[in-house]
């Protein structure tokens, strides 16, 4: 998942740079890293919905998956209201590289993080 986090980062500030320099040939490296940033969020979605369906107890799976979709539905809604809320305060470029730091920031915090947890599982 971090993967994931990271490549949406990349690829997202990427569009922002290129965009900012104006760079040429738009109709290839848009589409090109706005795959990049698809598949990006398959390394997100997909692991995290596998370890949610290994993690849950059957008696709880009801519960889970309706907070699971009721925080995904919300950020769905205010997501959009937000991004463009911080695109009206500081500008939409330096709202795609906010966000896209912040994405590439989460994936270098995590990793140590990850590998801490999983040194300590295997201690047990």
């Amino acid at each position: 998942m971090l993967v994931g986090a990271l490549g949406l980062g990349i690829s997202f500030g990427t569009m922002a740079l290129f965009t900012m320099f104006d760079a040429g040939l738009s109709i290839i490296w848009m589409p090109l890293l706005g795959f990049l940033a698809g598949f990006s969020a398959t390394l997100v979605f997909v692991p995290f919905h596998a370890s949610v369906q290994i993690e849950t107890p059957v008696h709880m799976t009801g519960r889970v998956f309706g907070v699971v979709n009721s925080v995904a539905t919300t950020a769905t809604i205010i997501g959009p209201l937000l991004g463009g809320w911080l695109s009206t305060v500081v500008g939409v470029l330096p709202a795609f590289f906010i966000s896209s730091s912040l994405l590439v920031l989460i994936s270098f915090i995590g990793s140590p993080l990850i590998n801490k947890k999983r040194r300590e599982d295997a201690a047990y």
